[in-house]
């Protein structure tokens, strides 16, 4: 006979079965003795489960969706898509229909109930059906035995919409180990758990909620029952189990290598030094920059902020990056957020956008917020509103912006200039940007209104009189003003002021205000130099013309080649020799030589027999022939090259600086640079070694001052050759806007071994 308890099907007490199970159990005379006869799970061929005894007859009818063994007189099952507790008379031991009951272990099972906006709640339940703690927790860890758990319940969203968890840890019992005072829930071995309070400070408990390492500090890591590395005001030390500090916290780092033993890592020692070499500052971070003429940007664990000149900190280590200033401007990155701040740490926009782009130009700023661009002031006030696929900021305090698939022209104020909107828009260039109506491109004014009407494929404004259009397959210069077509061009070319026009082949010159200097009719027409003349070619023939039409040269076959140079001259070749021309045409050195360099500082390089000296514009030799090559004049020295090898010589002839280095080049400073075998120096015009090349690297900064490295090791000296500040440093910057130079020497790293004495005294290596 059966009958129904807890809507669930058993197996009457008055079964034969259940006379058999009694006397059995008389005769081995305890109950625990049956549990190699529990019930076992048997599927039956309607797809349902129940259980089955030893001789294959269900005990518990098949009835559930899934069944699992039973365990210390308990089964888990889902009946009508709830979980439930089970005994092994199938009747039921909980009344609620969990989302899921978790596989037993030290006697609970966690349990989870759909919550409001479909969040699962968790709690615990016991093997006999009691809910030890009902179902309220949206976060829940256990600990794989379930001796403990980590649980986190979520506060009521703020006014941003955010939800704030707090967590704490829970015993098999539902008793609070640790309290729920916390963001986040670090664990060891569930043995140790820390905890982040409200006030980003972290602190350690044990299992059975003994506070650990001394209360609160910065950060705790490497962790367990007995020591911790822990931070305090942004430097690292170890605490042992009762918060006495075994390192006191020093260090930039500090990394464990097992159960006893540490490395220390120290902060790089920081030093501000001017050109006096007085030593302004010293500091310890793990990196120090010059971001702005008065500040500096810091570093402790990968998070920048910003120093004054003082070395007092002018905001926390908040950011990944903090950029140079760019018009008392910083872009600075928190993860992917970007916002501004001014030079003395003062937030300018927070950190909410995308992406930020600072105009230098305007001081304004192009900012991205979900996917939408916008432009903003200094001051955070919206000039643009952050509703545009694209804008882009122009002078004259205008906008060109694109919502969907039109361009429009803005004003200072953003608003829109004109209704006209723009299938394409280019920037403002001499009061005028390109746009496309449809497939076809014009000019617009400042106006918004059409100065060329859109009747070309594509146009480029030249100057603010020319514009060059390209329709049809043919191009051209167009006057901006005077609507007119001035000439059919293939290629426009700007040198200098002037426009190199080619057409159909042949090239001329026109000026910025489109009018022609040299006739379409030549080959080619070059480049020209301070001496405003062009090298034109008519076939096989070469000639002179000036940039206003003169020809100086009639092209003729006579000239081999002409080369337009520096100081008045142009080298020519007849006959297979080399002279020079001046800007008139007229030969002012024969043709004699093999080869021959421009003119500088009153003195060019010659070839004579296959040796190199220098003349000047006399045709006096000056130096003599004797050299494989010869460079160009610069401040009163050339480099010239005998042997193999590179030297200086003055304008004398002397060789002031021997040739022996396998290069000498010239800087900006005047100053050359020399390297012999891999190694490099610094020499200057007169001949004087500076530096001997013995270094990896020589920068001379042009200020007076050369870095210096070598061994990977930085230095600095001044162009006397006097150290300012000695070849030991592994990082050196330089503050441009106040000759300021920044050093820091990365310290070695130190050992600590934890060895604990029967008084509990700690010793280490370090002497701690």
């Amino acid at each position: 006979m059966q009958k129904r308890r807890g809507n669930i099907v058993s197996v009457s007490p008055r079964s034969p079965y259940f006379v058999f199970r009694i006397v059995a159990l008389f005769l081995v005379g305890a109950w625990p003795a049956v549990a190699d006869n529990l019930p076992t799970v048997a599927k039956d061929p309607s797809g349902l489960y129940g259980y089955k005894d030893a001789e294959g007859k269900y005990v518990i009818p098949a009835q559930f969706e899934q069944a699992f063994p039973f365990g210390n007189g308990s089964a888990r099952v889902v009946w009508k898509g709830g979980w439930h507790l089970i005994n092994t008379r199938g009747k039921l031991l909980t009344r609620t229909p969990y989302v899921n009951i978790s596989v037993f272990r030290n006697g609970v099972a966690v349990t989870a109930l759909r919550g409001r906006d479909t969040d699962l709640l968790h709690g615990l339940i016991g093997e006999r059906g009691d809910e030890i703690t009902a179902p309220q927790y949206q976060h829940f860890s256990p600990e794989p035995n379930h001796r403990a758990f980590i649980a986190g319940t979520e506060n009521a969203p703020d006014k941003n919409g955010n939800n704030h968890v707090r967590f704490g840890v829970i015993d098999p019992t539902g008793k609070v180990l640790v309290p729920f005072n916390f963001s986040a829930i670090r664990q060891y071995d569930f043995r140790v758990f820390i905890g982040k309070d409200q006030s980003a400070r972290w602190e350690a408990f044990d299992l059975s909620g003994r506070p650990l390492f001394g209360g609160k500090h910065d950060e705790i890591k490497d962790f367990d029952g007995e020591l911790a590395s822990v931070k305090q005001n942004g430097k690292w030390g170890v605490a042992d189990a009762t918060g006495r500090l075994v390192v006191k916290p020093a260090y930039r780092d500090v990394v464990r290598r097992n159960a006893r033993e540490y490395d220390l890592l120290p902060f790089i020692q920081w030093k501000v030094t001017n050109d006096k070499q007085q030593t302004l500052l010293t500091l310890e971070y793990e990196d120090v920059r010059p971001v702005h003429p008065n500040a500096y940007s810091y570093q402790i664990e990968g998070k920048a902020g910003l120093l004054n000149e003082q070395g007092t900190r002018l905001t926390k280590p908040l950011y990944d990056e903090i950029s140079p200033f760019r018009r008392d401007m910083s872009v600075v990155r928190e993860k992917d957020r970007f916002g501004v701040i001014g030079p003395k740490g003062n937030v300018l926009v927070p950190l909410q956008y995308e992406q930020i782009e600072i105009d230098t130009a305007t001081q304004l700023l192009r900012v991205l917020n979900k996917g939408r661009w916008g432009v903003l002031n200094k001051a955070n006030r919206i000039i643009v509103p952050t509703e545009y696929d694209s804008v882009r900021v122009q002078r004259y305090g205008m906008f060109t912006a694109k919502r969907d698939t039109v361009w429009h022209l803005l004003d200072a104020t953003g608003q829109p200039v004109t209704n006209q909107a723009f299938t394409r828009l280019g920037d403002i260039q001499n009061l005028y940007a390109v746009a496309w109506r449809g497939t076809q491109a014009g000019l617009v004014n400042l106006r918004g209104t059409w100065a060329v009407e859109p009747v070309f494929d594509d146009i480029r404004i030249v100057n603010e009189y020319i514009a060059q259009y390209f329709t049809g397959g043919r191009s051209g210069l167009l006057s901006i003003v005077t609507k007119q077509m001035l000439v059919e061009a293939d290629i426009v070319e700007p040198i200098h002021d002037y426009l190199r026009v080619v057409a159909k082949g042949k090239y001329g010159v026109w000026n910025s205000r489109g009018q022609q200097v040299v006739p379409i009719q030549y080959d080619y027409v070059s480049d020209f130099s301070e001496d405003s003349v062009l090298t034109v070619f008519q076939g096989p023939k070469k000639g002179l013309i000036s940039l206003q039409g003169r020809v100086i040269l009639k092209p003729s076959p006579l000239y081999e080649e002409l080369h337009v140079m520096k100081n008045e001259r142009v080298g020519i070749r007849l006959k297979n020799k080399y002279g020079f021309v001046d800007k008139n045409g007229k030969l002012r050195i024969a043709n004699r030589y093999e080869g021959i360099g421009s003119f500088s500082e009153g003195m060019a390089a010659v070839k004579i027999l296959g040796k190199w000296g220098f003349i000047n514009k006399n045709e006096d030799i000056v130096i003599q022939p004797n050299y494989e090559a010869a460079g160009v004049f610069e401040h009163g020295a050339a480099p010239v090259k005998k042997g193999g090898k590179w030297g200086l010589a003055d304008a004398t002839g002397r060789e002031v600086l021997k040739c022996r280095y396998d290069g000498v080049n010239w800087q900006p400073s005047g100053r050359y640079a020399i390297s012999l075998g891999g190694k490099k120096g610094l020499a200057d015009a007169a001949g004087r070694e500076i530096f001997p090349p013995k270094y990896d690297a020589v920068t001379d900064n042009g200020n007076g001052f050369v870095m210096l490295e070598k061994s990977g090791k930085l230095g600095l000296s001044n162009v006397q050759g006097y150290d300012v500040l000695p070849v030991i440093y592994d990082r050196l910057y330089f503050n441009a806007s106040k000759n300021f130079y920044i050093t820091g020497i990365d310290s070695p790293v130190q050992k600590y071994t934890h060895v604990p004495s029967q008084n509990s005294e700690a010793r280490g290596q370090n002497g701690r």
